[in-house]
């Protein structure tokens, strides 16, 4: 269900009908008063009740009793009466129930509680005005209209769901590896896959692939798919199936490229550039007017995707050890796939995708590589630097791995489970071609 929030502010009082709703009697509800100002919405609501309280019903007067301006459990208690009659635009949902107040001397009143139960909510609305402004029934109408235009192009988000599925399974796969669950391991994560630019741009162009789909520890696992499965569930349904599935990738690579070309030394991981593409998306979804995303859903979703963009890169550029390149980087290029993808909310207009699939998918194939073939070392002293980087961090573990088979062949020797003419076999065959190996790429990995 789409529950909008409605502030009719050219409402006046004297054009709200008489209460239908038969009165409930004397009895006191306990509920919990949501608050009414949200960062970048620009909603105001002079009463500011929050936390627990209560909502009485009596005769004609309704009572709202709490707090305002609640502060670690502390605030100033609040009384406030309102008639039946002044009460609009009611909308329940589930436990969740909202309302607006007219009032002659100040602005509309918008009114958010939770109660205990549906049943009560229920309860509550039912007891109320279903008098709707001409505004808020403009507003919800054209919400209406937009879910069920949603609904027709599909309601299931399967691929945001595989996504977040596979990046926990991959997560518990490399912590049962030794990749580690709190503190990670970067060694581990390197072997499997992460996005270590001296590898990468050594030649091993599939971690910008497979570095979307790695994490380092559960909370940037938890945080991550948290913020995937709320952006993710409504994107997907806006663009269709496949094609979230190639902004999705698209970003998270595009991303991987930022973050190789502002630190082309460090090991980066997890989906946050593909996640920041998903709004970056999400964006350009809304400000296509062919969409026809009404004003009160945009607002809500708009300003939500910005506070997320907004606060994570802020937190970003304070904070040492995240990787604000990727989110900026795949920010754009969700934003660039999104911009080529989007389509009208028609089922009409979505009959054919394959044509717009294909286009995209050669037309991002060929941006990603143009930038890494301008951007990125092909020769010269910078790539032989990174070449000498890769083979130092290589060779800590075919040196561990030598060393460790000809510490078996002489346990063997010594045991008697092996022969001086075998040991030496071994040694020949096996242990000194793997040190030649760590010879050769040694002496091919030169510093210019």
């Amino acid at each position: 269900m789409l529950v909008v929030s409605v502030h009719p502010a050219n409402a006046m009082i004297d054009e709200i009908a008489p209460p239908n709703a038969p009165p409930i009697g004397n009895v006191t509800f306990k509920v919990r008063f949501r608050p009414q100002k949200v960062p970048f919405s620009g909603q105001t609501n002079w009463l500011e009740l929050t936390g627990r309280g209560e909502i009485e019903f009596a005769a004609d007067s309704i009572y709202l009793r709490g707090k305002r301006n609640e502060f670690f459990g502390f605030g100033s208690a609040a009384n406030v009466t309102f008639q039946r009659h002044q009460i609009v635009n009611v909308v329940q949902s589930g436990k969740l129930l909202r309302f607006d107040v007219l009032t002659p001397e100040q602005p509309t009143v918008a009114v958010q509680f939770q109660t205990a139960g549906e049943d009560i909510a229920r309860t509550i609305a039912a007891a109320l005005p279903d008098t709707v402004t001409e505004a808020a029934a403009r507003t919800i109408a054209e919400a209406k209209d937009f879910e069920s235009r949603l609904q027709s192009v599909g309601s299931k988000a399967r691929v945001t769901l595989a996504l977040v599925a596979l990046n926990v399974l991959v997560f518990v796969f490399l912590s049962i590896k030794g990749a580690g669950v709190f503190v990670p391991d970067g060694d581990v994560a390197v072997r499997w896959g992460s996005n270590f630019g001296p590898m990468t741009l050594g030649g091993q162009w599939w971690r910008l692939l497979t570095s979307m789909f790695i994490h380092f520890g559960i909370f940037h696992l938890a945080l991550n798919m948290f913020a995937l499965y709320q952006a993710g569930c409504l994107v997907e349904r806006m663009y269709g199936s496949a094609h979230f599935l190639l902004l999705y990738l698209f970003a998270g690579v595009s991303g991987s490229v930022a973050s190789l070309l502002w630190h082309p030394s460090i090991n980066s991981a997890g989906a946050s550039g593909a996640i920041f593409g998903v709004f970056g998306g999400l964006l350009v979804f809304m400000l296509d007017k062919r969409n026809r995303v009404p004003m009160s859903v945009m607002a809500t979703t708009r300003n939500s995707a910005l506070a997320f963009i907004g606060y994570n890169l802020l937190n970003g550029f304070s904070h040492a050890g995240i990787d604000n390149a990727a989110h900026l980087g795949g920010l754009v290029g969700g934003a660039l796939m999104g911009f080529m993808l989007a389509r009208p909310l028609d089922v009409a207009q979505r009959r054919a995708p394959l044509p717009r699939l294909v286009g995209a998918s050669l037309l991002g194939v060929l941006l990603l590589g143009s930038a890494t073939y301008v951007f990125f070392p092909s020769d010269g002293p910078a790539l032989q630097e990174l070449k000498f980087q890769q083979a130092l961090i290589e060779f800590a573990p075919k040196e561990a791995n030598a060393l460790g088979a000809y510490s078996e062949i002489v346990k063997r020797l010594q045991a008697g489970t092996l022969d001086r003419a075998g040991a030496a076999h071994e040694i020949e065959f096996s242990i000194i071609p793997q040190w030649d190996k760590l010879y050769d790429s040694l002496s091919a990995a030169k510093l210019a």
